[in-house]
């Protein structure tokens, strides 16, 4: 009786044992991060093209390079600095540890203001690597450098973010992880891969002053329309610097990085959301009004397209943002509601016309088939001619009760979207007064 006593008092502590967690799963470490993240890193080497001069009676020909970092964020597409593909002319890109060079078609998406590029790669696709939540970074977390330092490729430093900088053009990284002249343009990782930001530069003074630009910039300029741009065409800042140079003119300034040189300057950032939000609400109700003007008897296609596409670009984006900054009262609110029913109709409009479209063609193709099933059976005149032309008669019956549905809905959806978008009234009432001058 004894040993089954023993037992009984130790059958509550087994019947605990399965309610206790397991240890959570060993985080990433450093060497594994840097070998699954290498792949997707590159370094960016940048041409001003063949430059001459005389020096002592001799002919000096030179060709001036910038030197970079980069990161697929598609496929086929690197991000890296503005800075550093300005004043080029030619480039190329190249894995860590391999010689193969790959040219760079042009530039997707260029950010001025916060210093960021996008540019095509020719011939060559790698794994993007994940952008991580810009709202989940926090002062005291541990980072990662990815780059090319002095032309030192696959360079992984450790770091914290030491600091979140909000000055006139957006807000900034400051971090701990070493950074010198070719590590502009590498990501700034998290411990679990994620990328949070761009390296961009440092100030020369002071103990490991560095900073990235945040990743919520990099997340808006993706989400932009790619419009391929050659090299040379790409807008060049600060006149004064040396040709292919990433320092700035200055030489007590920090090197090289837009973003940085205004940062610490005071921004009204509540005035320039609103005035941001108000102007995109103008733009898709504008857009939207001249598309209710399009919705007429005798309206082509050709006119129609263009101006909607355009359209449903903008609401999109709109859709997309305009959450984020709040209504200020419950008019407004309204106003939101209005445009958003507005604009939706719009969106059933054009996949009504669409369906139409498509129920003509239809009808079209069925005509010509009962055409074909008629001339057969005029020249065979069997039982099996005369079953395919019933077949091709009943096709074509269907397809016109299909084609006169869709014209119907289409003119019931056009009469319901263009009243729904002139009820829709401006954000600023015409009597407001006007804003002050900033």
């Amino acid at each position: 009786m004894r040993p089954l006593a023993r037992c009984s008092r130790l059958l509550p502590l087994l019947l605990l044992l399965p309610l206790v967690a397991p240890p959570p799963a060993a985080a990433q470490t450093a060497r594994e991060l840097a070998k699954s993240v290498f792949p997707s890193v590159v370094s960016l080497v940048m041409s001003a093209g063949l430059q001459s001069s005389r020096s002592g009676g001799y002919l000096i020909v030179r060709e001036p390079r910038n030197l970079g970092s980069g990161f697929f964020v598609r496929e086929d597409v690197v991000a890296t600095n503005a800075h550093v593909i300005q004043g080029a002319v030619s480039g190329y890109v190249k894995f860590i540890g391999q010689e193969a060079k790959h040219e760079i078609v042009g530039v997707v998406g260029i950010d001025l203001q916060h210093d960021l590029a996008l540019v095509k790669i020719s011939h060559m696709k790698a794994r993007p690597l994940p952008l991580g939540d810009p709202a989940q970074v926090a002062v005291g977390e541990q980072i990662y450098a990815v780059g090319t330092p002095q032309g030192l490729e696959g360079t992984f430093t450790p770091g914290l973010v030491s600091g979140i900088r909000t000055g006139e053009t957006g807000t900034l990284y400051q971090i701990s992880a070493p950074i010198s002249p070719g590590s502009s343009g590498g990501p700034i990782l998290t411990q679990d891969g994620k990328v949070i930001g761009v390296a961009v530069g440092g100030f020369r003074v002071g103990q490991n002053l560095n900073f990235a630009v945040p990743v919520t910039y990099l997340l808006s300029l993706l989400a932009q329309p790619p419009r391929l741009i050659a090299l040379e065409k790409v807008p060049t800042e600060r006149p004064g610097s040396p040709p292919g140079s990433s320092e700035p003119p200055a030489a007590e300034a920090p090197q090289r990085g837009a973003a940085i040189d205004t940062v610490f300057k005071p921004r009204d950032w509540a005035a320039e959301a609103r005035a941001e939000f108000e102007r995109q609400f103008q733009a898709v109700l504008d857009q939207g009004r001249v598309l209710a003007g399009l919705l007429e008897p005798g309206t082509s296609r050709e006119q129609w397209r263009p101006t909607f596409q355009d359209f449903e670009r903008r609401y999109h984006d709109f859709r997309a943002r305009y959450h984020v900054h709040l209504a200020a009262t419950a008019r407004e609110r309204e106003i939101l509601a209005k445009l958003v029913k507005a604009s939706d109709l719009l969106l059933a409009a054009e996949d009504t016309w669409a369906k139409e479209i498509a129920a003509t063609t239809e009808l079209e193709n069925s005509r010509r088939a009962r055409e074909a099933a008629r001339a057969h059976h005029a020249r065979r005149q069997s039982g099996v001619t005369q079953v395919e032309l019933d077949i091709a008669e009943e096709n074509l019956s269907r397809a016109r009760r299909n084609q006169e549905q869709a014209t119907t809905e289409r003119k019931t959806q056009w009469a319901v979207a263009a009243p729904a978008v002139k009820a829709v009234e401006p954000l600023t009432p015409s009597d407001a007064p006007a804003a002050p001058p900033r």
